[in-house]
C-alpha cells in the first residue's frame, strides 16, 4: 500500500516539475505518452493528474485535452489579517487537517521570540486547506490565560484571530519574517510534497491592544501553491528641471 501511494505522489511530483518549467495554457501530452513515458499503470497517472489538478497546475478540457495552469494562492502582506480571510478573499474555500490543541510550557525557538520561558501556552497544530489542497502547516502558540477559552470548534475552518476576538483578544499589530528553505520529512508528509521541495517559511509574532505579545506563529507553506506579496508606495518629490 506505502508503495503505491508513494509511486503516485513521486508520478505527481514528476510532472508537477516539468509542468511548471511550461508557460500557462500549454497543452500537455495525452495520458497514453505519459504512462508510456513514465512506465506507470493508468491508475497512477490519473491519479497523479487528479491531485494537480485540484492544486491548480493543470486544467482539462473536455474535447480539448489537459493544459497548465499554475494557479498560485496569493497572501498579501499590506494590512494584518488571518490566513483564513486571505483566502475568502480570493472566493476560496478554507479547511481545516489533523487540528490538535494542547497545552505546554513556551518552547526555546517561541522564547527566542519573545515568549517568557516559564509561558505556558496553547499549542494549535493544524494543516490548512484550500479547496481541499493541503497549502500550508501551522503551528501557533498563546499564553494559556489568554486562549484557554478558545472554542476548538471555532478553528476546524475558521480564523484564529476570529476566534480570538470572540474571547476578548484583538490582536492589532504583527511582525512576519518569510525564509525560503527545503522540505524536510514531516512538512512534506503534512503538505503531500516530496521531502528537499521548495517551502516559504513564516514565523509571525502578534501583539494585542495593550502591547503584550499574544500570539507566536510558524507557517510552512509549499512554494509552488503559495505566495505573499508586498505592496509598495515611493513617495513622490516635486520635479525640479536642471539649468
Amino acid at each position: 500500500m506505502a508503495t503505491t501511494t508513494s509511486l503516485y505522489l513521486r508520478t505527481a511530483e514528476t510532472l508537477r516539475s516539468r509542468f511548471r518549467l511550461l508557460p500557462p495554457e500549454t497543452l500537455v501530452p495525452s495520458e497514453p505518452v505519459l504512462q508510456a513515458e513514465l512506465e506507470v499503470s493508468r491508475a497512477t497517472l490519473r491519479h497523479a493528474l487528479d491531485i494537480l489538478e485540484r492544486e491548480g497546475v493543470i486544467k482539462r478540457q473536455r474535447g480539448r485535452g489537459t493544459y497548465t495552469h499554475h494557479r498560485r494562492l496569493v497572501h498579501n502582506l499590506s494590512g494584518l489579517s488571518s490566513w483564513t480571510d486571505q483566502l475568502r478573499a480570493t472566493g476560496v474555500r478554507a479547511g481545516t487537517r489533523s487540528l490538535r490543541v494542547s497545552f505546554e510550557t513556551a518552547p526555546p525557538r517561541v522564547v527566542e521570540l519573545g515568549m517568557p520561558e516559564s509561558e505556558e501556552v496553547m499549542v494549535i497544530d493544524r494543516v490548512r486547506l484550500a479547496d481541499g489542497v493541503p497549502i500550508s502547516w501551522m503551528q501557533n502558540y498563546l499564553p494559556k490565560d489568554l486562549a484557554e477559552n478558545l472554542r476548538v470548534v471555532e478553528l476546524q475552518n475558521g480564523s484564529l484571530y476570529e476566534a480570538l476576538r470572540l474571547v476578548g483578544v484583538q490582536l492589532v499589530r504583527a511582525e512576519d519574517v518569510v525564509t525560503a528553505e527545503l522540505s524536510g520529512s514531516e512538512a512534506s508528509e503534512r503538505l503531500e510534497i516530496a521531502v528537499g521541495d521548495p517551502v516559504l517559511c513564516t514565523a509571525r509574532r502578534s501583539w494585542n491592544e495593550v502591547g503584550r505579545l499574544a500570539e507566536v506563529g510558524f507557517v510552512v507553506s509549499a512554494a509552488h501553491r503559495y505566495e505573499y506579496r508586498v505592496s509598495l508606495e515611493g513617495r513622490t518629490e516635486p520635479f525640479v528641471e536642471e539649468h
